[in-house]
């Protein structure tokens, strides 16, 4: 039985770096939502991961010693089949982190977005984007400007492209608004 609580806090662990900045931001607490999760990301990973290796290893432990014992184990299935649900969360939490990175080595720059006759687009590089649950907290702090259109978040190549209308607000404002969820962006270099 263990090696289920195992499993559950594992693939908890392995996920607060996803889901932590997402619940934030639904919260309004941007200013929480990147910096911490972002600086911790790879060691919440590393642990999830490490985590459910042992889960697995307790699993099969529990199972051999019961089955020396000539007896067998109380909810197998179920512990089983949170063991199988706990991996697959990890697996995805790894799929969201890996991606960027091998995304980045694979593709070339994007051609820049086009804009409507009123709003400009405007690409920031933006720092400490790991996966792609790092979009949220920003796009919902985008939208919450007057002026701001469509945002791109393109956690690959760690920038940010927003359509605004330049009347309505400034880019030194969305670069505060993104700044404001913990991540780091500025101002193209010219």
């Amino acid at each position: 039985m263990k090696s289920r609580n195992i499993g559950l806090v594992s693939a908890l662990l392995g996920s607060v770096c996803c889901v932590g900045p997402a619940l934030l931001a639904v919260f309004g607490l941007f200013g929480l939502a990147g910096g911490f999760f972002s600086a911790y990301h790879w060691w919440f990973v590393g642990l999830g991961v490490v985590g459910m290796a042992a889960a697995w290893w307790q699993y099969a432990r529990e199972k051999r010693k019961l089955r020396a014992l000539a007896t067998r184990m109380r909810n197998e299935g179920t512990t089983r089949a949170v063991l199988a649900f706990a991996t697959a969360v990890i697996v995805v939490v790894l799929g969201f982190s890996m991606y960027p990175l091998v995304a980045r080595q694979a593709s070339a720059a994007a051609p820049p977005a086009v804009a409507t006759a009123s709003l400009k687009t405007l690409t920031l590089p933006v720092a400490g984007m790991d996966c792609a649950m790092c979009a949220l907290p920003i796009k919902a702090r985008l939208h919450q400007l007057a002026g701001v259109g469509q945002v791109n978040v393109d956690v690959t190549h760690g920038q940010v492209s927003v359509s605004y209308d330049p009347r309505q607000v400034k880019p030194a404002q969305l670069v505060a608004a993104i700044n404001s969820t913990g991540y780091k962006a500025s101002l193209p270099r010219q």
